[in-house]
């Protein structure tokens, strides 16, 4: 990978092998384990994940 360390960019190599097994290679019966959708990715990930308001409902603002 460009302008990653070596050993960092092997690392990042493991994790998403690792990830890739979790969602696609196996079963998890550990709740907690479960993996998400790609769409709740997508909502988690979002920048409305790092907001917070201030307000009543229907009044609310950033």
């Amino acid at each position: 990978m460009l302008g990653v360390p070596e050993g960092l960019g092997y690392l990042l190599g493991v994790v998403r092998s690792h990830n890739r097994w979790r969602g696609f290679e196996c079963v998890n019966l550990i709740v907690s384990e479960n993996v998400r959708s790609p769409l709740a990715k997508s909502l988690y990930l979002s920048d409305m994940m790092r907001r917070y308001v201030e307000g009543r409902p229907g009044k609310r603002f950033y």
